[in-house]
């Protein structure tokens, strides 16, 4: 039985960026589009979801349509809120879906799309102020989700 053979170094690297990071055709450092992505997913949770959902259901959260990176999630959840991207609490029926999408950094301005599964999205727009993400806008979204 002969080894099988590794596949293109291409592949592997593409696949460890979008492993690592949830983001396709985005572009900025690898900390901009997470912390980006975080703070679209903070503003849908708490602009998008009601509190007695935040608290009585599952929270999950996906960018571009797959699971988010292990970074996000931990810096979401915080305290008391438990933010999953993946597994059997995120498959059931009561689970509270913030999707993340087109998220796109070009120096000091960011543009995101933020929502709730099945729900509206707003598309966010953010800029780098003192070196920290701020959003500076948020416009009702033309379709009905990320």
């Amino acid at each position: 039985m002969s080894p099988r053979p590794s596949p293109p170094r291409r592949a592997w690297t593409a696949l460890l960026l979008c492993a690592g990071c949830s983001h396709t055709g985005a572009s900025g450092s690898q900390d901009d589009l997470l912390s980006v992505t975080e703070l679209a997913a903070r503003y849908a949770l708490l602009h998008e979801v009601p509190p007695v959902l935040r608290e009585g259901r599952p929270l999950c959260l996906t960018v571009d349509g797959h699971a988010a990176s292990p970074e996000v999630l931990a810096r979401l959840s915080e305290g008391a809120t438990e933010v999953s991207s993946s597994g059997v609490g995120c498959a059931v029926p009561l689970a509270v879906v913030v999707e993340v999408s087109r998220v796109r950094v070009s120096g000091g301005v960011a543009t995101a799309r933020a929502g709730v599964r099945l729900g509206p999205a707003r598309v966010l727009t953010l800029r780098r102020v003192d070196g920290q993400w701020r959003l500076v806008g948020a416009a009702a979204g033309a379709d009905a989700g990320p």
